[in-house]
């Protein structure tokens, strides 16, 4: 008999497995999008590249489903890390950017 705790776990994992593929699907639309209107040009674009790059790596572990070696298990551990935090450095490095923008177009005023 399947318990419940079972089902749950496994509708759970279904949900990230789903919204995993939807993230790749888009980080990729976007990076396609970025290539093919040629977006890349200058550094502000280039980091919104960057970091749906990172995003597209980011999904990949959340696509993995359950793993149940330990090995396995490690490594989409490490590569959730990895690559979340990779994303959060980038958003950081774009936000510098913005702020140093905003502070350059206010000291011409």
């Amino acid at each position: 008999a399947v318990s419940s705790n079972d089902s749950r776990c496994e509708t759970l994992n279904i949900i990230r497995v789903f919204f995993g593929s939807l993230s790749f699907t888009f980080s990729l639309f976007m990076i396609f999008l970025i290539w093919l209107y040629k977006k890349y040009m200058f550094f502000s674009q280039r980091l919104i590249l960057y970091l749906s790059i990172a995003a597209l790596a980011d999904t990949i572990p959340y696509m993995m489903g359950t793993v149940d070696h330990a090995f396995g298990c490690k490594a989409q551990g490490y590569l959730m890390t990895y690559f979340d935090w990779t994303c959060v450095a980038w958003v950081s490095v774009i936000t510098a950017n913005g702020y140093r923008l905003i502070k350059e177009e206010m000291s011409y005023e």
